[in-house]
């Protein structure tokens, strides 16, 4: 084997090793869904007078991959989940406490105890947005190294130079940049505040239900 090849299997073997190396996202289904439970006796339910705003406020539905236990779905149902989380994060970060004079009346003890779970999970979900609209995680540490003993094996028997190792990923648009954006309009609104929160927490709610419910095997 010439040097140069040896370099290039080298180059080749650490990409393969970092790639292993890239930590497995993890979210606890029980975490999960004391949040969604603290999240739904926030208040009372979505009121209908705020209906009418559904027309400017429209939850993604094509955000959830098919009901499966396969592992790019999994991928994909985690990032839907801390997306979702995030983006409601942010505009609670941006925007005047939702309780109080105007706001809605929700319980701020349970809210409190919401976003410390909240942000736990958005911790504890990091790496599920490593790359921009991708879950960025590992298949795990198993599947990884027989992959790179089979990989050097093949360079080494063959003649020509491997194909370059692919990353596993789920790709897709920013699902979520148009609602989040719809939403903020609502709640800068004086007349619709109120709305554009409840309108809010029972889409996060949703996303949370949906996921215990149809994902719940992609959770530890």
């Amino acid at each position: 084997m010439t040097p140069l090849s040896v370099l290039l299997l080298l180059q080749l073997c650490s990409f393969q090793l970092m790639v292993v190396a890239m930590p497995t996202c993890k979210l606890q289904a029980n975490v999960v869904l004391k949040t969604h439970n603290l999240l739904r006796d926030l208040g009372a339910a979505f009121p209908v007078h705020c209906l009418q705003y559904n027309v400017n406020i429209s939850f993604p539905d094509s955000a959830f991959p098919d009901a499966t236990a396969s592992h790019p779905q999994c991928r994909r149902a985690l990032w839907v989940v801390y997306e979702s989380l995030r983006g409601m994060q942010l505009i609670l970060e941006q925007n005047d406490s939702p309780v109080g004079e105007g706001g809605v009346t929700w319980d701020e003890g349970i809210l409190d105890n919401f976003q410390n779970l909240q942000h736990r999970l958005l911790e504890d979900g990091s790496c599920v947005s490593m790359t921009r609209g991708s879950s960025g995680v590992s298949a795990g540490p198993g599947s990884g190294l027989s992959h790179i003993h089979s990989f050097i094996n093949s360079f080494i028997h063959s003649n020509a130079p491997p194909p370059p190792p692919q990353l596993s990923t789920v790709k897709g648009p920013d699902v979520f940049s148009s609602y989040f954006s719809n939403v903020t309009d609502v709640l800068q609104q004086q007349d619709s505040t109120v709305c554009g929160w409840m309108a809010l927490r029972r889409d996060v709610l949703s996303v949370l239900k949906t996921a215990l419910r149809e994902h719940n095997s992609c959770f530890t």
